[in-house]
This record gives C-alpha cells, structure tokens and sequence, in this order.
C-alpha cells in the first residue's frame, strides 16, 4: 500500500468518526428532563380505539400504570384496588394529539371574493 493510500485510509477513517461521532452528540443534544409523575393505575373501558397502524379497536380497554400504556383491547385479569375505572363509551381515545378542526368553510377553497366570510369579519 502506498504512502498516499494509508493517509487516505486514515483520513477516511477520521473522517467516519468525526461523523459517528457527530450524529450521537446529535440525537440528544439536549437531554430530557422530563420525570412522569405518580398515578394510580387507570383502565379506560368501553372505547372506540385507533392504534395509530389504521387498526380500530370497538369497545376496547386501555391500561396504564404510572403514565404508560399496558395493555390495549383486553383489560387486565387483575387489577389493583387503587385502580382508577373511565367508562368512555361513546368516546374515542386517538393516539397522540388529532385537532380535526377545521376553519376551511370559514376560509373556503377556492378563494373567491364570494365565499370569503372572514369568520363573519365586517369591514368598519
């Protein structure tokens, strides 16, 4: 191996380290420091369920025990006497945060001069 390849292959190699070492620095650049707090374990029952993969899941269960999700479907065989119980029927419990408002009659598309209401804005 010639003396241009080594530095070369040395060169590449601090190069590929710079990198990886980067990239890990990178992921958390900020540590969390977020604690969950203590709760009493919780059964929600009785809910329509979207697990976030499309499946949707009809008079289903959902338990948590200090802030993270045990369980989804079945509730548990056993719980603990401390367990709080929601019965949500009729209810929806989504993953993550859904805003399914929408302000597209208020502002419609295509906009034109004659649906524009301007959420009902007058002018003055």
């Amino acid at each position: 191996m010639t003396h241009l390849h080594q530095v070369g292959l040395i060169a590449g190699t601090f190069i590929a380290a710079s990198f990886a070492a980067s990239v890990n620095a990178a992921d958390t650049p900020f540590p969390s420091t977020y604690k969950a707090s203590s709760h009493a374990p919780t059964l929600i029952t009785n809910a329509t369920v979207l697990t976030g993969t499309g499946e949707r899941l009809e008079a289903a269960s959902l338990y948590f025990v200090d802030g993270k999700i045990v369980s989804v479907g079945e509730p548990p065989e056993e719980l603990t006497s401390d367990t709080r119980i929601i019965d949500a029927e009729g209810s929806w419990v989504t993953p993550g945060i859904i805003d399914v408002h929408s302000h597209l009659g208020v502002y419609p598309s295509p906009g034109v001069d004659a649906h524009s209401d301007g959420d009902e804005a007058i002018e003055v």
